[in-house]
């Protein structure tokens, strides 16, 4: 990178925090409830007033009992002097989405790095200039369901992507804004093959669990069998948690192969639609350590690299 393309990056990555930092602000977040309700009252959806006053209600609720680990440090291009990457300069490298449903929009990256491959599955045909659009495998077609479709491919960058060396999965809602070239290198550093952020919040996949029956995430009833199953298994309390929304995964190491098929099959076991409920629980039946993971940073709704729309 020359110094021009680096302060090119700094200053990307500067604009973003600050954006980030507006869009988090108490003002923002207020204005945005308000205008929710004004237009809910305007369509008579009461169900929406409802459900933010419930939403409310709920994460103070999280909040009193979980109040949350501190805001982290992520990745950022000055620190490009300790983050040496030391992959292959021919390294293959792609980066995937998946979109089924409509369910986000895609976002073009703001900068794209040289010699990466772009690539969205989606059962539509995604106008951009970077994204390249990659037909749905039949393996995951199959599943008929878009949330098995999504996770389907975020696990298996083995199979779709055989001809490269790294590959990069973000969410749908997820848009680039600076050089990822730096976190290629997390992937290598761990011993598990793949790199993931902690979570921003908890670090108890049992707090989680109830988080997210609170709010009706995923299917609350295989939710509570799988964790009982978990408890009953020895899983300990506080073993940590990571974010599935940016994955980087070395596709050379069996190992990270091993992992992402576990991962598949007790996704499908626990029928409870959270993926994120169980990874800590295979890296624990794999002896491993949430530190054995590479590490991406603890905040990725903070990460300079990135900006992550709700959905």
């Amino acid at each position: 990178m020359t110094e021009l393309e680096y302060e090119l990056m700094k200053s990307l990555e500067e604009l973003n925090l600050k954006y980030i930092d507006l869009q988090n602000s108490k003002e923002m977040r207020v204005g945005r409830n308000v205008l929710f309700i004004k237009n809910a009252i305007k369509k008579v959806h009461l169900s929406d007033i409802s459900l933010i006053l419930k939403k409310r209600r709920g994460q103070k609720i999280i909040d009193a009992k979980y109040p949350g680990k501190k805001p982290g440090d992520n990745l950022r291009i000055e620190d490009r002097e300790k983050n040496i990457c030391h992959i292959r300069s021919d390294a293959r490298v792609a980066v995937y989405t998946c979109i089924v449903g409509g369910y986000d929009k895609l976002s073009d990256p703001i900068f794209a790095n040289d010699g990466y491959d772009f690539f969205v599955f989606s059962d539509k045909k995604v106008k951009s200039d970077i994204w390249k659009n990659r037909e749905i495998p039949q393996s995951a077609q199959k599943l008929k369901d878009k949330t098995l479709i999504n996770r389907y491919l975020k696990m298996h960058p083995f199979e779709v992507f055989p001809e490269y060396d790294y590959a990069i999965y973000i969410d749908g809602n997820v848009c680039v804004i600076s050089d990822i070239s730096p976190l290629i290198c997390a992937a290598d550093k761990g011993k598990t093959g793949f790199a993931m952020h902690q979570h921003v919040l908890r670090d108890c996949i049992y707090e989680e669990a109830e988080a997210c029956i609170l709010y009706g995430k995923g299917n609350p009833k295989k939710l509570g069998e799988q964790i009982n199953r978990y408890k009953q298994e020895g899983f300990p309390e506080k073993y940590g948690m990571l974010e599935a929304t940016v994955i980087i995964f070395n596709l050379k190491s069996q190992e990270c192969k091993k992992l992402m098929s576990e991962w598949w099959k007790e996704f499908l076991n626990s029928d409870s639609k959270r993926d994120q409920i169980a990874v800590p629980y295979i890296l624990w039946k794999n002896k491993y350590q949430i530190s054995d993971v590479g590490y991406l940073g603890n905040n990725v709704y903070k990460n300079p690299k990135f900006q992550v729309e709700s959905h």
